[in-house]
């Protein structure tokens, strides 16, 4: 089995989708799905905050959930995928 590193890009992707749940997602969710270390998730996660492509949310248990500049993010990612 070949050892494929996914780009950048790829990652924030598999992060926005992982965190479009309706409620948001758990840290553990994204890093699950996003399949990454917990220091290297944080990274991406702290950066997508701060573009205000992902929301914090604080409750019972912290949520991260996709925002619309998050979304068009994903939306423009797949377009520029399927023209290439």
């Amino acid at each position: 089995m070949a050892n494929v590193r996914r780009d950048k890009i790829e990652i924030i992707e598999d992060i926005l989708v992982a965190a479009e749940e309706p409620n948001g997602a758990l840290k553990s969710h994204i890093l699950m799905q996003a399949n990454l270390n917990f220091k290297r998730a944080m990274r991406y996660l702290t950066a997508l905050i701060q573009n205000d492509m992902v929301e914090m949310r604080e409750g019972k248990s912290t949520r991260y959930q996709t925002t619309g500049k998050g979304r068009e993010f994903l939306r423009l990612i797949r377009e520029t995928r399927n023209f290439m």
